[in-house]
């Protein structure tokens, strides 16, 4: 996953589906819904964790092919 490989730390999963990751480095985190494999977030939901974190698409395309 890339916030994973971004420094993020899985920090709690929320009651339902959401999952909750924390960077140690800059105190960030990050709400992510968890859906099931093979499925696909919806391109505003992408879009909010995105921006939420200050990534590009091109930081998200350069830790996903690490």
């Amino acid at each position: 996953m890339a916030l994973e490989r971004d420094g993020f730390v899985l920090d709690r999963q929320s009651p339902g589906s959401h999952r909750v990751y924390f960077s140690p480095a800059d105190q960030r985190r990050a709400v992510v819904p968890w859906k099931s494999p093979g499925s696909t977030l919806p391109y505003g939901t992408l879009k909010a964790i995105l921006d939420d974190l200050g990534w590009s698409a091109e930081d998200l395309n350069r830790l996903r092919l690490i």
